[in-house]
């Protein structure tokens, strides 16, 4: 919601609209990501409704259904006068996923017959009391009657009462959701940290909370841990502390003064001060490798031992002969060419990650991978999966497009250069970074690094062998 001037300037907006769109006081209205159908301005139909007589409580509100500049955000746009001392409209933008379970609750709640219902429905998705006579076939004196049933049976005194009644049941309906997704995860707890100058870092502990701290990154391929896991981490009093780095999540972006690799490293030293860790194992996932090498490398002092589980490793490295994933072969033989090639090809894989989804990416990757199939697409994994690839695509997909950029890269001399002892894990029949690609890494730093095989596993070892991971990890915190 924001509070808007005859001129288009923003007065005031609560903390959701500043979220979602990144517009603060003063900013002008017209900076929505949206246009009008009559290629009207915004702060035009606001001012228009301003000039109206204001002096009816009763005025109805001012629907525009915009399409968005992106062409992926629906929304409708809801404008009425501001009963203030200064002229100015209460301008309502509703982007929420409200439907289903909000009219549910609306209509066993309040007793709204099936008609009103669809005409309520209609009402918030932005159309006119005149579009939805037009829609049902019935008179505009019908709906209008129909509109003041739904208003007293829910207690509005007119339609901005009306709408704002609906969506806060639709914000509800929302938490519900959050509250549920708690009771699943009990020992899971989603940290947003301010740090100095108002940079905001976003990030999850799972586990125990006042156990051993183990450090890892977000990344689009993993982020959270099924509920069985993070069990199993409380029990052996372990805590798993997932830091999102620049662009992910809630995370603000990296800004021009400082690269995305050293504002990574910032962050994760920041959250690991507000918690009191002095000093953590750094565990390494799926393509968070390269950026946790580069941190460990800003402080070693930091770490105290880094486990790398079922990553990749330096393209130098990759056997592709061995490996049944296309994708990433496809992307690899990319980058033999020129790194602008790789980056548009990358940016074109994620975008289509992320309209496919999670479930289909990875079941595009396991065609022939009976081991990590069972794994990867079991429901609770799945669920994960998607998180992880919705929270680092929340800002846009450039974050992720520097995450892969850095897989594809050789960083062997990063590894060289962290002088901290590494335990890796890998599944003898992963099939995305070969067994024997790890074993050409961990050849070349013997002295350091000690490779663990599991046997019969691909890179769902986490999944099909946790007690043995937890083992490793309890172990890795003990030395």
């Amino acid at each position: 919601t924001y509070l808007v001037n005859p001129q288009g300037c923003i007065e005031a907006c609560n903390l959701c609209a500043w979220k979602e769109f990144n517009l603060n006081i003063n900013d002008s209205i017209d900076d929505l990501p949206f246009y009008l159908d009559t290629a009207e301005k915004i702060s035009s139909a606001i001012d228009k409704k301003l000039q109206e007589d204001s002096t009816d409580p009763d005025s109805p509100l001012l629907l525009k259904r915009p399409r968005a500049f992106d062409g992926k955000k629906n929304a409708t746009i809801a404008i009425t006068i501001s009963r203030g001392d200064s002229p100015a409209a209460l301008v309502f933008v509703i982007t929420t996923k409200w439907k289903t379970t909000s009219v549910n609750i609306l209509k066993q709640q309040f007793g709204l017959t099936r008609a009103e219902t669809e005409i309520l429905i209609s009402f918030v998705d932005g159309y006119t009391s005149q579009d939805i006579a037009k829609q049902r076939k019935r008179s505009h004196q019908t709906i209008r009657t129909q509109f003041q049933s739904i208003r007293e049976k829910l207690g509005a005194r007119n339609q901005t009462e009306l709408l704002r009644t609906t969506l806060s049941v639709s914000d509800l309906a929302r938490k519900i959701g959050d509250i549920s997704n708690a009771v699943e995860h009990p020992y899971r707890r989603k940290s947003e940290n301010i740090r100095s100058g108002g940079r905001m870092v976003e990030a999850t502990l799972m586990g125990n909370f006042s156990g051993a701290p183990i450090i890892t990154i977000a990344a689009i391929s993993q982020y959270t841990f099924n509920a069985e896991f993070e069990k199993m981490l409380f029990d052996a009093n372990l805590l798993v502390v997932s830091v999102c780095p620049p662009g992910y999540g809630k995370t603000d972006p990296a800004p021009n003064t400082i690269s995305w690799f050293d504002q990574a490293g910032e962050d994760v030293f920041a959250v690991m001060d507000q918690l009191c860790i002095p000093k953590a194992v750094l565990l390494l996932q799926y393509t968070n490798a390269p950026m946790s090498y580069s941190i460990a490398r800003m402080d070693s002092s930091r770490f105290s031992h880094i486990v790398q589980l079922s990553t990749s490793g330096p393209t130098t490295h990759y056997i592709p002969s061995k490996a049944q994933s296309h994708w990433f072969a496809g992307i690899l033989k990319a980058t033999m060419t020129t790194n602008a090639i790789a980056t548009i090809l990358i940016r074109g894989a994620i975008k289509s990650w992320t309209v496919i989804g999670a479930k289909q990416f990875i079941q595009l990757q396991l065609i022939s991978n009976k081991i990590d199939k069972k794994y990867a697409l079991s429901p609770e994994n799945v669920l994960e999966s998607q998180y992880a690839l919705d929270t680092a695509t929340r800002r846009g997909i450039d974050s992720a497009v520097q995450e892969f950029l850095c897989v594809v890269a050789d960083w062997t001399n990063d590894i060289e250069a962290v002088q901290l002892n590494m335990t890796f894990i890998h599944g003898t029949e992963n099939k995305l970074f070969t067994i024997e690609s790890v074993r050409t890494i961990a050849a070349l730093f013997p002295e350091k690094i000690d490779l663990i095989e599991i046997k019969n596993a691909g890179f769902t070892v986490i999944n099909s062998h946790p007690e043995k991971v937890i083992e490793i990890l309890r172990s890795a915190v003990d030395s």
